[in-house]
């Protein structure tokens, strides 16, 4: 399912919001979903760059997380991305290096980001 929270912000460019949507079609109602990134880059028509740049935005605004399986038979593992809906925003620091985050629709908080 694709959520209006993630489409409707004018401050992620339009082909994050389509590998946004084209990880949400994949995901179903699961939320997760485990395209290898060639697959998606095919799929999508992306350079190395642009998946890489485009997947970092995503991953930055909390709408996308990354997790790395490992598995014998696989040097690297797999990637697991698992979509979260929601977007924040990391508004500054404070002195003890915690991020202050916004989220939307809910009051700006710290975050430990050990």
């Amino acid at each position: 399912m694709v959520f209006q929270d993630v489409t409707r912000l004018n401050t992620i460019p339009p082909a994050a919001k389509g590998l946004y949507a084209y990880l949400a079609a994949l995901s179903g109602d699961k939320d997760e979903c485990y395209p290898s990134v060639e697959l998606i880059r095919h799929e999508m028509g992306m350079s190395k760059d642009s998946f890489y740049k485009h997947m970092g935005i995503l991953i930055a605004a909390g709408v996308v997380e990354k997790v790395q399986i490992k598995t014998e038979s696989c040097r690297f593992g797999k990637n697991v991305y698992k979509l979260t809906h929601e977007v924040y925003f990391i508004l500054g620091f404070n002195s003890s290096g915690e991020s202050f985050v916004y989220s939307i629709g809910e009051p700006a908080t710290f975050v430990n980001n050990s």
